[in-house]
């Protein structure tokens, strides 16, 4: 099970990753957090 959990972060973490090359702006981390 923590097997899939791990994908599934580490497919958020690419996914903001593609989004955010340059890193995530500090206006969208609320965002961002409320969405997961």
């Amino acid at each position: 099970m923590e097997s899939r959990s791990e994908s599934v972060f580490s497919s958020v973490l690419e996914w903001m990753h593609r989004g955010y090359p340059e890193g995530i702006p500090p206006k969208d981390y609320f965002p961002l957090l409320a969405l997961l």
